[in-house]
């Protein structure tokens, strides 16, 4: 990994597939956090020998966030030697095992799948465009509800457990501690608004 300045990243995003949207959490995180996670990068095929080139394949969320900063570089994995299909393979990494994607972005993706050939991913896209006919799975999205509670239980145990010695840990461990609680905090208001 390494930091790439943003001048080096071409502003066509050929493997896009959905707008950023509203990033402003996004960048207050990054802001607070730094960057925990590198955008993926391939070196630009049309960049003569030896230019610094880049095209972004994913992680166009927190290059604009990082933009909305006014940051001049950005974290990131380049890739020096992808090809189309192997790029469009990592966007479908991100987009098919991490990040929802409505039926717009879902057509989209089929299509590019179909025309580079990423075959490893067509049953991928076509299980997703399903899922997505069918509507939310409630015992799933219950099962999500019931690990999220326990995982917040578990820390909120360990936070009361860590009490007695909070004095003695390093400053920077504090700080790290606190801004998550505070990013959590930001949530709450949002979360609540959502019950009702």
């Amino acid at each position: 990994m390494e930091h790439v300045p943003l001048d080096a990243i071409d502003p066509e995003e050929p493997f896009r597939l959905r707008e950023p949207g509203d990033v402003t959490a996004l960048a207050t995180s990054i802001g607070r956090l730094g960057q925990l996670s590198p955008v993926e990068l391939r070196r630009h095929p049309r960049a003569a020998r030896g230019e610094a080139r880049y095209q972004l394949v994913a992680g166009h969320r927190r290059l604009a966030a990082v933009r909305l900063l006014q940051r001049d570089r950005v974290l990131a994995r380049v890739h020096p030697d992808l090809t189309d299909p192997e790029a469009w393979g990592l966007v479908c990494a991100g987009a098919l095992l991490q990040e929802p994607l409505g039926a717009a972005e879902l057509a989209l993706l089929r299509e590019k799948v179909a025309r580079v050939q990423v075959d490893w991913a067509r049953p991928l896209v076509e299980a997703a465009l399903a899922r997505l006919a069918r509507g939310p799975d409630e015992r799933a999205v219950a099962g999500d509800a019931a690990r999220m509670a326990q995982q917040l239980y578990e820390v909120n145990r360990a936070l009361h457990a860590g009490l007695a010695g909070w004095r003695e840990l390093p400053p920077d461990a504090r700080a790290q501690v606190l801004a998550q609680l505070r990013f959590s905090a930001e949530l709450l208001p949002f979360l609540e608004e959502k019950k009702a």
